[in-house]
């Protein structure tokens, strides 16, 4: 029979904010061994630990040590370097097994043992301060792998293949560790259970991110969530609420070209467009860009990093609205071009502008940018 899930969420008596008790006994079985611990309240009851530097601990040892699912749900506070939980594990961490995030500068998320032997790492995880997330380690014999979902419990973020270990390095106990290193961060449902939130899937969100790295096709800056919409890799979203993201696509390179994209921009987005002749960081080159009044704006040519080179008139391009972005680079020549979707009806279009000898001769590559939200881009190909 399937076990029933274990919560420990305590109702502190006459909780009306935080509870004076920040070191030792928490109550419910948890023990502060570090850090300042407290319990809190917003919606639920939760555990607080409000010290922003150093390395911070609170144990409970009183969990069933027969469960084979563990997690918790974590809000990971502003500036957060790493916030996470070990199971199967011992109090004082000589053994175990932590799912954490942190680990680059637009989030991450991986599983490693207590000593720090990373075992899996997503390093493109994203996450966001005072948004709460769902870190879940799951056992067999032999082997564990790990996962992140939204707050909803359902929507999967990031998710580790099964990593093979020595059964005495997984052996089961009832201890679970909650831990932050440089960060704040609230924590609540930590539970045992025996059944994970999802099962193993070939089409998990990390499997889509875009490749990065040196050895990469793709290069992202920003605090974006480039991915591709689904398996078959035909299509990118940048699916954050970012202030400006970019995406970089190495492959896709020319001096004299023409160079094209689908696009779609979503509402809330303040704009979005294609970059030619870029470099490999996307601070070089010419924004092509649905820009002017949200919603309802115009095509614009800026030259990077901010000189605007000409602009339509408003009410060119809409939310919601499949469109072509354009632009042909000719000897020291650039035009820019806006199309319907079907890549011929053209809605606007630039005068040839002149660049310097030094830009038309420069090869560079196509770039992908977004402002204030997400949008989609397609058949870009080589």
């Amino acid at each position: 029979m399937k076990a029933r899930s274990i919560r420990f969420v305590v109702l502190v008596t006459a909780l009306g904010g935080t509870c004076a008790s920040a070191q030792g006994d928490l109550g419910n079985g948890w023990r502060a061994e570090s850090g300042e611990w407290a319990w809190t309240r917003d919606v639920w009851p939760m555990l607080l630990q409000r010290s922003p530097a150093g390395a911070t601990r609170a144990v409970n040892a009183s969990f069933p040590a027969d469960r084979s699912v563990w997690r918790c749900t974590i809000e990971p506070a502003l500036d957060a370097t790493s916030v996470g939980f070990s199971f199967a594990c011992e109090p004082d961490l000589s053994r175990g097994i932590t799912v954490a995030l942190g680990g680059s500068e637009v989030g991450g998320f991986a599983l490693r043992t207590t000593a720090g032997e990373v075992l899996w790492e997503d390093r493109w995880a994203p996450w966001q301060a005072y948004e709460a997330y769902v870190l879940e380690g799951v056992l067999e014999e032999g082997r564990v792998r790990a996962q992140m979902l939204q707050a909803d419990r359902t929507t999967l973020l990031s998710q580790s293949p099964w990593v093979d270990l020595p059964t005495d390095v997984l052996r089961r106990t009832g201890c679970a560790v909650l831990q932050t290193q440089d960060s704040r961060a609230r924590f609540w449902d930590i539970q045992a259970d025996d059944a994970p939130l999802s099962p193993v899937t070939d089409d998990a969100p990390n499997k889509r991110r875009l490749a990065q790295g040196p050895e990469g096709d793709w290069n992202v800056r920003g605090a974006g969530n480039w991915m591709w919409t689904d398996a078959t890799k035909q299509r990118i979203r940048q699916y954050a609420k970012a202030e400006r993201a970019w995406a970089i696509d190495r492959r896709v390179r020319g001096c004299d070209r023409v160079w094209r994209s689908a696009v779609r921009v979503h509402p809330g987005a303040g704009g979005a467009g294609i970059i030619v002749k870029s470099d490999d960081t996307a601070e070089t080159g010419f924004i092509i860009w649905l820009g002017g009044t949200w919603g309802a704006g115009c095509l614009m040519v800026y030259r990077l990093p901010s000189e605007a080179l000409w602009a339509s008139a408003q009410d060119k391009w809409h939310y919601d609205e499949d469109l072509v972005l354009q632009a042909e680079t000719k000897g020291t020549q650039l035009r820019a071009q806006l199309f319907a979707a079907d890549g011929t009806a053209l809605i606007a279009e630039s005068p040839w502008i002149e660049m310097t000898a030094d830009e038309a001769q420069r090869e560079g590559c196509l770039a992908f940018h977004t402002w204030k939200d997400s949008a989609d881009f397609w058949a870009f190909g080589r």
